[in-house]
C-alpha cells in the first residue's frame, strides 16, 4: 500500500494516496519489481511514463541511477523522490 506522501499536490482517501492525473517515472534498481510499483500507481489513477518530461510529476529513484534522468527531471521541474518515500509495500 502506498502510504501518505504528505505532497500538497496528492489528494488522500481512506483505501490510500490517490494519484489522478499525476504521472511518474521509475528508474534503477529496486528493492521491489518496477512492475508492482506500476500497478499501485497505475490502481491509484497514476500514469507511469518512459521518459521525464515537462509534465511528469515525479521520478521514482532507486540504486545506480544515471545522471540523464536527474538531470531531465531537473531541467523539467520534476520532483524527484525515492523508493522509500513512496513506501509501498
Amino acid at each position: 500500500m502506498i502510504k501518505d506522501l504528505d505532497y500538497n499536490s496528492v489528494m488522500h482517501s481512506n483505501a490510500g494516496v490517490i494519484y489522478t492525473g499525476k504521472n511518474f517515472v521509475i528508474t534503477g534498481e529496486l528493492s521491489i519489481p518496477h512492475e508492482e510499483i506500476v500497478k499501485e500507481i497505475e490502481f491509484r489513477g497514476g500514469t507511469i511514463l518512459a521518459e521525464v518530461s515537462s509534465i511528469t510529476d515525479y521520478l521514482i529513484i532507486g540504486e545506480k541511477v544515471g545522471a540523464t534522468k536527474i538531470g531531465a527531471a531537473e531541467i523539467a521541474g520534476t520532483r524527484v523522490i525515492t523508493e522509500e518515500e513512496l513506501q509501498i509495500s
